[in-house]
């Protein structure tokens, strides 16, 4: 998954640069920001379910059972 944030990061600031002209310094700060925002996002929600594996795992398996496939029986 970080690769995928980096690299869409990476493609977003080289747009802005194409586009408007921003400075190196900014995307250095917003490749900084988008590193934070990641690993922060990536220990509050392991914390989440580190309190809470048992209601996350009915919750997706509920959503999973939406989508089974029910063979029909003979």
């Amino acid at each position: 998954m970080e690769y995928l944030v980096g690299s869409l990061s990476a493609m977003i600031m080289l747009k802005l640069t194409e586009n408007f002209g921003v400075e190196a310094s900014f995307q250095v700060f917003l490749s900084a920001l988008v590193a934070a925002l990641t690993v922060g996002g990536k220990a509050f929600t392991k914390e989440i379910a580190k309190r809470n594996p048992t209601k996350i795992v009915f919750f997706v398996s509920k959503i999973i059972s939406k989508f089974e496939i029910h063979k029909n029986k003979k």
